[in-house]
């Protein structure tokens, strides 16, 4: 079955396209129940996700170790609430109530069930979705229990970065149990991204990359001119939500770490048909935001040196070399670029002081 267009509306209004397409899919695949109900559901021109919630239920009172029906259920319960909540409704909350304790009643008989890639990352968003209206109700005791829920799982860096400025959570703001679970597991995630990226930078192949690109006003840049220097290349496009949600880390990142040799190339695939069209969207983006590194406009030949490049933004940290060090895919919270660029520098010294040796 492909990749549809109901699982993925699905999957989006669940986890905001947290959760790869291709997830959903291979799930789908290994659940002839799962995949029954997504195929009716991909012929109704307007879904009932109701009446798949049903289908899906009377199917595990034949088949109940089907623990990809059971996650499918909470997603589709959990998919209702979201949908009235994008509508503006004051209905949605019992939904996310309902998710919820269906998910624990899942996981009382199956613990297994929320380890597994996918059952982690509905998990998270059904706990967290569930502390946001139970703190909007001032049920405060419940709703610091769901938070606790939620990142028992393990530290999702989005969730960790949005729990700060969430107004759904303002009620506990000046809690202590509150104030002290956020900075239990902000120290905590930057100690596991620390780690994680020192051990990608330890486990990277390096790859061949290079370019030599037009910047916005048609000036020729290339990769030797950063020389010497760290550098982020920052491989994106106005038009990608995560990318731009990322450019202010990458604002705060050159404050920070460019005393320290640090600097940042946008390479920029806008897509557009007339690229002085693309430049003047770029410009005008850059200005708003206040962007003050380079941005170039990528071309295929560029792209294609990374390998199996997988979608924007893709992000590279090559060392004083010019030597790609680390690749990541996807939108990252500050912190993890911080840690990163830690991980880069440190990596660096070290080669450096071996070399001395």
């Amino acid at each position: 079955m492909r990749s549809s267009r109901v699982t993925r509306w699905i999957f989006s209004l669940i986890l905001a396209a947290c959760v790869p397409a291709a997830m959903a899919q291979e799930n789908a695949e290994s659940s002839p129940l799962v995949k029954k109900v997504l195929e009716s559901l991909e012929k109704q021109q307007k879904p009932d996700l109701a009446k798949a919630v049903t289908e899906l239920e009377d199917g595990l009172k034949k088949n109940p170790h089907d623990s990809l029906a059971k996650l499918w259920v909470v997603q589709l319960i959990e998919a209702q609430g979201m949908q009235l909540a994008q509508e503006g409704s004051d209905k949605a909350a019992p939904f996310f109530f309902k998710a919820a304790e269906t998910l624990r009643g899942y996981v009382a008989k199956d613990p297994e069930l929320k380890k597994n890639p996918l059952g982690k990352q509905i998990s998270e968003a059904v706990f967290y979705n569930e502390a946001c209206e139970l703190s909007k109700a001032k049920k405060l005791d419940a709703a610091m229990a769901s938070l606790k829920d939620c990142f028992s799982i393990g530290i999702n860096a989005n969730l960790l970065s949005q729990i700060s400025t969430d107004k759904d959570l303002d009620n506990l703001r000046e809690r202590p149990d509150f104030k002290k679970l956020v900075g239990d597991l902000s120290t905590k995630a930057v100690e596991l991204a620390r780690t994680e990226f020192a051990e990608l930078i330890a486990e990277n192949k390096p790859f061949p990359f290079d370019f030599q690109l037009k910047d916005l006003n048609g000036k020729t840049v290339k990769l030797s001119d950063y020389k010497g220097k760290y550098l982020i290349v920052d491989i994106w496009g106005t038009w990608c939500p995560p990318c731009r949600a990322e450019i202010p880390h990458f604002i705060d990142l050159l404050k920070k770490y460019q005393p320290k040799g640090l600097e940042i190339v946008g390479i920029n695939y806008e897509g557009g048909d007339d690229e002085k069209e693309d430049i003047e969207k770029i410009k005008k983006f850059n200005k708003e935001m206040g962007v003050p590194y380079t941005c170039v406009i990528g071309d295929e030949k560029t792209q294609k040196q990374v390998p199996n490049f997988q979608g924007f933004p893709t992000t590279l940290f090559l060392d004083k070399s010019g030597t790609v060090r680390m690749m990541i895919v996807g939108g990252e919270p500050l912190y993890r670029l911080e840690a990163a660029v830690d991980a880069l520098m440190k990596a660096e010294a070290a080669t450096a002081a071996k070399a001395g040796e």
